[in-house]
């Protein structure tokens, strides 16, 4: 007797668990299109983000469905069917994986770019700060007078 109610649990877990992350990512991409402060390419960076998110969403619910389904349908007449279909759930698993990584490799990327252009925006703040204060030491307002 096959007990379906682990795979059952699983597959809805992961239904459930991908619906929520696309409305998560949804929300969160109104957000970002409605932020009139982003820079072209933060906004490409963004939608790639997006849709790399929400296929990986996709994803995790076509494993909620697949699992249960294999696991319910699963019969001894096909096991090369059964074979191959159990072997494409894993590349799928494998393929959310590599998704992920990529997603997290980009935000690396994204992230220390975003903190080097902060940096230079420091730096040139420091510049200037100083040279006021240049200016105030010598007590002009940096006009010449000839």
């Amino acid at each position: 007797m096959n007990n379906l109610v682990p795979s059952l649990v699983a597959g809805a877990a992961l239904i459930v668990v991908g619906c929520g992350l696309i409305w998560w990512h949804l929300s969160t991409r109104a957000t970002q299109c409605g932020d009139a402060a982003l820079s072209d390419s933060d906004r490409l960076y963004f939608a790639r983000q997006f849709r790399r998110r929400v296929q990986i969403s996709l994803l995790v619910i076509l494993l909620g469905v697949m699992i249960p389904v294999g696991d319910s349908l699963m019969q001894r007449d096909h096991p090369r069917f059964w074979t191959w279909y159990w072997i494409a759930v894993l590349m799928i698993a494998l393929w959310i994986m590599a998704l992920a990584a990529l997603d997290w490799l980009s935000f690396r990327t994204y992230r220390r770019a975003a903190r080097a252009s902060l940096a230079s925006l420091e730096r040139k703040r420091r510049e200037l700060e100083a040279e006021v204060d240049r200016f105030r030491k010598r007590g002009s307002n940096g006009r010449h007078t000839d």
